[in-house]
Parts: C-alpha cells; sequence; structure tokens
C-alpha cells in the first residue's frame, strides 16, 4: 500500500482501534469516502512480512466486530470493482447462472 503522506495525515492514518486486522482496508475506505480514488497495478511485486513491526499478534473478535459496526453498509453493498462476472462464493471463477 503506498499513499501520500499529507493524505495519510489527512486521515489521520491506521486507526489504532483496529490493532491487528483491517487497519489496511479501514484506510482504503476511508480514503474513497473521501473521494481518493484506489489504484492497483497487477506489475507490482510487494513483500508483506505480517507482524514484523509489532510482534506476533493474533486477531481479535474485537477488531472484526469493529470493523463490520463501521463498514456494515459498504460490506452489504459488495464490493464495488468485483466483476459481476464472477462468482462471489468461488472467488476467481465465471458466475454460470
Amino acid at each position: 500500500m503506498m499513499v501520500r503522506r499529507n493524505v495519510f495525515e489527512e486521515l489521520r492514518g491506521f486507526d489504532e482501534r483496529l490493532r491487528v486486522e483491517y487497519g489496511d482496508v479501514d484506510l482504503r475506505l476511508r480514503a474513497a469516502a473521501k473521494g481518493y480514488r484506489v489504484v492497483y497495478t497487477p506489475y507490482a511485486v510487494l513483500r508483506h512480512f505480517e507482524s514484523a513491526s509489532r510482534g506476533v499478534d493474533k486477531p481479535t473478535p474485537s477488531d472484526r466486530q469493529e470493523f463490520t459496526r463501521r463498514w456494515h453498509q459498504a460490506i452489504h453493498e459488495g464490493d464495488p470493482y468485483y466483476s459481476p462476472n464472477l462468482d462471489m462464493m468461488r472467488p476467481f471463477r465465471i458466475r454460470l447462472t
């Protein structure tokens, strides 16, 4: 994930109430809500070292509850970028009905 510093600061960075999970997705959704575009490139090669900077934390139910409370509308509406031609129950497979 890359974001301009001024945008990161405008969004107040990662929400520390989401201690282990969903912080990146929350930031992306807040950016989109402010009108920023989210861009994806299939040509980037990225490496993610889970928990490298904070030690080993286990996911907590409170993270999921907070994220779901905050973004229930977006979760219900679904991913606007997910192709309607793909099956939601079997990711990356063509929907046959």
